[in-house]
């Protein structure tokens, strides 16, 4: 089980880093589908079992990815959402947001289901998995700290660790 010790208003939480664009592509709201951009996060292994429902910081790595991981496809997903020098006014390391993840899949269990745009932000290769993000919430102020692999913890301002985060883009008053 996590810990959500209290602290002076926070909540020590686990945090995974992603590379930018990935990181910010996942509190992105897509009018027309009613749903995130990128509404799973895929990675080469299965989300740990104490953590599915749980709260979880989304840290953006410090660093941009080399230009060569980033297709034309993701290229035009962000320009369209982020502008042109998305690779520069993303935030690059802090701690973005928090998300609660759902039961992950297998990715060729859901890939032929999802959206262009899902598929450009995620590595959807046969033998990874496709971890649901159920809920997402940009934080109000980001926190700026160095990140790590794997999973690793950080204070955490929220209201209460049992607040429920709609999957919808938040309303400002909703924001912890």
């Amino acid at each position: 089980m996590p810990d959500y010790t209290e602290r002076e208003g926070k909540v020590n939480m686990p945090v995974i880093s992603l590379w930018q664009p990935f990181a910010s592509l996942i509190f992105e709201w897509d009018k027309e589908r009613g749903d995130f951009v990128k509404a799973h996060e895929t990675r080469g292994f299965k989300l740990p079992d104490r953590l599915i429902g749980e709260h979880v910081g989304i840290h953006a790595t410090a660093k941009f990815p080399s230009r060569r991981f980033i297709s034309a496809a993701l290229n035009d997903l962000c320009y369209d959402r982020f502008g042109c020098a998305y690779d520069v006014s993303l935030p690059q390391g802090q701690i973005i947001g928090i998300v609660r993840f759902g039961e992950p899949k297998p990715t060729e269990e859901l890939a032929r289901w999802q959206p262009a745009d899902e598929i450009t932000a995620g590595d959807w290769t046969p033998g990874r998995w496709a971890w649901p993000i159920v809920s997402a919430i940009r934080l109000a102020e980001l926190i700026t700290v160095k990140g790590k692999q794997g999973w690793w913890k950080h204070p955490i301002p929220l209201r209460d660790p049992n607040y429920k985060i709609a999957k919808a883009p938040p309303a400002p008053e909703q924001i912890p």
